[in-house]
Formats: structure tokens, C-alpha cells, sequence
């Protein structure tokens, strides 16, 4: 595997981010929040740009979670569905019996967009666990942020859904298939991806419907 703490830029580098949608943030948090946010984006653009590379470059829709296999070579990802109606869309443990082993679950209680999704957002945060840096900067928001701990959590996981969304819809490619097609129902299908999850991306991108 890349070492992935051997970045050119450091997590600290800001990466700008538009907000286009309502997010839920308590007014007096939405300054450090975004702040932080901008930062793991550039961070996590940076690790899908690593990730794609490490596999050639190539890109085949829809994106699945085989380039995480070559990029995480010496770890075995093993995915298995469950059915849930409580709305636990998935997580990740390690095998108890082989540290190298890595069992991601993902409920089959929801459309196909949603577990493609689950499974690589799973995948990304098994990554972060990995990586000394992301767990250092998760460590002091916990312990010296005067952001909330719910916030802190909300913050993480958006990064992480920000992270699948370019992993799934890789920006360059993405750009260049919607001024082929320029429908947001088939460009899903294209990428399969949810309309709601492709129209964000869409706007992250500076793209207005």
C-alpha cells in the first residue's frame, strides 16, 4: 500500500468548498466547521487521485471497490451484505483471528446506488483508521476543538461522503461526461449513483441545474 502519510501537501492546506445546500450546522460552529471541512476535502481529493493512479489510471463505470484491492495491496477487503430495516447502512471490523483481514458489511436493505455507496464510504474510513495524521487531527478536535462532539462526529462523516462522491464520480471524468450528456438521470445510471448523491456532486463542481 502507499504510504499515505507521504503527501506533497499537508492536511492543512485549504481547498476552497461551495456551500450550496443546507447542512444543519448551529450558526456559531459554521466557520470552524467548513474551515476543517475544505481541509479534509483536499485531503481526501489527493488520496482518490493516489488511488486511481495506483490502478493505471483507468476508470470504469460505475466505480466499484476493486482499486481499493491493489491500492490497499496486503490487506484482504471482504464484503458482505446484511439485511437491516433500522437504518444502519454499514461498518467495517477486523477480523479478530488476522489483523490483515478486513470484513466491510453494507445493508442490502437499500437500492443498489446506496450500497455501492456504503461500501465505499466504509472503505474510506478503514483508511482513515490507517493513516497516524487523520486520526491525530480527528484526537484534537475531540480534545481542543470548541466544535461540539456531535459536530465533530457530522464533520467527519461528511468528509467521508465527500470523499465516496469523488471517488465514485472522479472529478475530471465526471466534468467531461455531463458536457456530453447533460441529463442528471441518465449520468446516475452512467455512474450509479443516486440523482440526489450526482446533483451535489454537481454543484461541488461549480455545475448549476
Amino acid at each position: 500500500m502507499q504510504n499515505i502519510l507521504k503527501r506533497s501537501e499537508p492536511i492543512s492546506d485549504c481547498l476552497w468548498l461551495r456551500q450550496t445546500y443546507r447542512d444543519s450546522i448551529p450558526a456559531d460552529c459554521r466557520g470552524a466547521y467548513y474551515e476543517i471541512l475544505n481541509k479534509l476535502v483536499a485531503y481526501f481529493k489527493e488520496l482518490v487521485d493516489d488511488i486511481i493512479r495506483e490502478n493505471g489510471g483507468t476508470i470504469s463505470l460505475p466505480m466499484e471497490t476493486d482499486l481499493f484491492k491493489n491500492y490497499l495491496s496486503g490487506y484482504n477487503l471482504i464484503y458482505t451484505g446484511f439485511y437491516n430495516f433500522w437504518g444502519v447502512d454499514g461498518y467495517f471490523e477486523t477480523d479478530p483471528d488476522d489483523n490483515k483481514t478486513i470484513n466491510i458489511y453494507y445493508n442490502t436493505n437499500t437500492p443498489l446506488t446506496r450500497q455501492r455507496f456504503t461500501k465505499t464510504h466504509e472503505t474510506f474510513h478503514f483508511i482513515e483508521s490507517l493513516d497516524d495524521k487523520f486520526l491525530d487531527l480527528f484526537d484534537n478536535l475531540l480534545l481542543n476543538s470548541t466544535l461540539p462532539k456531535g459536530v465533530i462526529i457530522k464533520l467527519m462523516e461528511k468528509a467521508t461522503d465527500k470523499a465516496t462522491a469523488m471517488y465514485l464520480m472522479p472529478n475530471e471524468y465526471f466534468i467531461k461526461k455531463y458536457r456530453e450528456i447533460k441529463n442528471p438521470k441518465k449520468l446516475a445510471t452512467l455512474f450509479g449513483v443516486s440523482e440526489q448523491t450526482l446533483c451535489y456532486h454537481l454543484k461541488e463542481c461549480g455545475i448549476t441545474i
